[in-house]
């Protein structure tokens, strides 16, 4: 059932798109508008713009642009209808039961019924591991007992979802089918299912193991990851869900859900391995932790985590394997100018075994005393390859220059470098030299890169891409939303007056306006849905307009024009806000609307005149009769005449 735009007005008034947008990208103010790393593309310099004001947003790199319902479509990859759900839960708002999402997958988007299936597991492994009733099995309840050895409360255990998957073969099957209506080809889709090689069915992928929870940014469960309890089960010790269209790993920080808000608030990220680490140092009051769940950082990742902070700590344990790969994770993150400090626990530890035999502040302590990444990389090749002779020493500080080099901060390289002179007794003009050659060497791989990348890798740099929403995913990743500049600058001007001016211009120029002689596409589209809004006595906000838009193109163009500071006509310096008549500044909002309207109509008639001298001169070429083409080029000359008298007289065009 269609929702009325009046709850859908009212949805979106309840959300305030700031602090919307906040809980996914790190905004700074800047004048009356907010600015932060676009969500959409990969960036270094914010480009992307939220008005709280207008309650919109635009990035001024991709041209990705809307109100609070098309971000989330975007960023959370959803449908109209279910961005207006979330939106309405989020506000407490009811939205009637016809209206409101139905859970059957029969009646929803792919991604939807992938979303809908993964919230029902995780419900389920939920209430398998915590239920205390005669329904909890042994195998349950001593699944919880060992959570609880380990230290984790029950509060911990519910904040991050965890849960139990029964050992039988079937019993997430026989639930979702059965009780709940999901198909299982859903559920293998959904990665909850493995089918059988014999092709007689499926089973449960988790069966016998400890549920992780895998959220969205949002706290969507989108995967799992699953931890083995019986010592006789022969898989691997940790197992994960498959790649689907809502999971892709490398693209997701395990804990960013719970911890972002903390991670804003303390403008740092301590950067762990595993869930547990995470876990444990999460209940111990640390909470601005995320976790890479043991494989090296990707792209994507590195910039996910730079939306919320530009300063990361690695937190690693000296004999981990996984060391290695936090080497290749730095890179990646000079490479994103972020700023990153190294904590090396006691071999043996990692976060979570540390924090049972150690205070939270003794740890706190590591953290106030992690080391930069220079100093870190030099005592890693001292330990690995030794300093016993210069040609190894030469190696290490080559490493760090290749470091170095990645961080496009021309003043920050040069902090650093004479950091590192200084305190290795190096000869800084030495270090300048060598690191141009490392820069030059930057320089060609990026001049000539390589001619196939592998998606999700942690090496294809700004060629990776954050996906757009389910609908709209087509469009970014294909092609960017045309800038307004592409519209001719007097239809820019008219829609921008009619969604902005004093009433009585906008009424005006509706009385005057005919969209036939609107050539963009777009305009045309934006400008129909705002006349039957005047036509109807409705307010007319650009918010409100974009609830109307399914066209992520049509709102690229429409927030372009309403948040770009561009003077009307090029000849006016107009005020960033609009609003009331004290508003404007040195603007005739009036005279710029007659312009307008005489040059989108003088425009329309050189068009029609020069298609008539066209056929004019086809006709003569092929001696046919030339009087109706000469009859009509002289009314269309005429109608310029009047046009243009009228509005040197500035009589009543508007």
């Amino acid at each position: 059932m269609r929702i009325p735009l009046e709850k859908i007005e009212e949805i979106r008034s309840a959300t305030d798109i700031v602090e919307l947008v906040s809980s996914y990208v790190r905004l700074k103010r800047r004048g009356k508008n907010y600015v932060g790393l676009c969500p959409f593309h990969a960036e270094k310099t914010p480009s992307f713009t939220v008005s709280p004001e207008r309650q919109m947003y635009h990035c001024f790199g991709c041209g990705a642009g809307g109100n609070v319902f098309t971000f989330m479509m975007a960023h959370e990859k959803i449908s109209f209808i279910e961005a207006v759900r979330i939106l309405a839960e989020r506000a407490g708002i009811e939205l009637p039961a016809a209206q409101s999402f139905s859970g059957s997958p029969e009646s929803t988007s792919d991604a939807e019924a992938l979303y809908s299936a993964l919230r029902e597991a995780a419900v389920f492994f939920h209430r398998q591991l915590t239920r205390t009733d005669d329904t909890s099995t042994p195998d349950a309840k001593a699944a919880l007992e060992y959570l609880h050895r380990r230290g984790w409360r029950n509060e911990t255990i519910k904040r991050f979802g965890i849960g139990y998957s029964p050992r039988s073969w079937d019993a997430l099957i026989r639930y979702m089918v059965n009780e709940k209506g999901f198909s299982t080809d859903l559920l293998e889709q959904a990665g909850l299912v493995i089918r059988r090689e014999d092709g007689t069915g499926y089973y449960d992928r988790f069966r016998g193991r400890i549920v992780f929870p895998i959220f969205s940014v949002s706290g969507r469960v989108i995967g799992f990851g699953a931890r083995k309890f019986f010592e006789d089960d022969t898989g691997p010790k940790y197992i994960n869900s498959p790649e689907t269209q809502v999971y892709v790993k490398s693209r997701v920080l395990y804990g960013l859900a719970q911890s972002r808000e903390a991670i804003r608030r303390c403008d740092a990220a301590i950067l762990v391995e595993g869930y547990a680490d995470l876990i444990t140092l999460f209940q111990a009051g640390i909470e601005n932790v995320v976790a890479s769940s043991g494989t090296a950082l990707t792209v994507e990742q590195v910039q996910l985590l730079q939306r919320y902070t530009k300063n990361v700590i690695f937190v690693y344990d000296a004999d981990s394997a996984g060391a290695k790969a936090m080497l290749r994770g730095l890179d990646l993150m000079l490479e994103q100018n972020l700023e990153v400090k190294i904590v090396e626990l006691p071999q043996g530890e990692d976060p979570d075994s540390f924090l049972k035999s150690h205070s939270v502040e003794e740890f706190r302590t590591l953290l106030n005393s992690a080391i930069s990444w220079i100093d870190f990389k030099m005592e890693w090749a001292r330990r690995e390859v030794g300093f016993d002779d210069p040609g190894k020493q030469a190696e290490a500080i080559r490493s760090v220059l290749d470091s170095l080099a990645r961080i496009s901060d021309e003043l920050k390289r040069d902090l650093y470098i004479k950091r590192f002179a200084e305190k290795y007794d190096i000869y800084e003009t030495l270090l300048r030299r060598e690191l141009e050659q490392q820069l030059k060497q930057r320089r060609r791989e990026v001049a000539y890169p390589p001619q196939t990348v592998q998606r999700g890798s942690s090496h294809h740099g700004l060629a990776s891409y954050v996906p757009l929403s389910q609908e709209a995913s087509a469009s970014l990743e294909s092609k960017v939303p045309p800038k307004s500049s592409a519209v001719p600058p007097a239809e820019r001007n008219l829609l921008k007056l009619l969604l902005e001016a004093p009433d009585e211009v906008s009424e005006l120029i509706a009385q005057q306006l005919s969209l036939d002689d609107i050539s963009s596409e777009a305009i045309r589209t934006a400008m129909s849905l705002v006349l039957q809004e005047i036509q109807a006595g409705r307010r007319v906000t650009p918010a409100g307009i974009l609830d109307m838009i399914c066209d992520t193109e049509l709102t690229g163009v429409l927030t372009d024009i309403v948040m770009s500071s561009y003077d009307l006509q090029r000849r006016y310096e107009i005020s960033p806000k609009w609003g009331s008549v004290e508003d404007v500044v040195t603007v005739d909002v009036r005279k710029i609307a007659r312009d307008s309207l005489y040059a989108i109509k003088r425009s329309k008639l050189e068009e029609e005149i020069e298609r008539t001298e066209q056929a004019l001169r086809n006709a003569r070429q092929q001696h046919q009769e030339e009087t109706p083409y000469l009859q009509q080029l002289m009314a269309l000359q005429q109608q310029r005449q009047s046009l243009e008298r009228a509005f040197r007289q500035q009589s009543e065009v508007l």
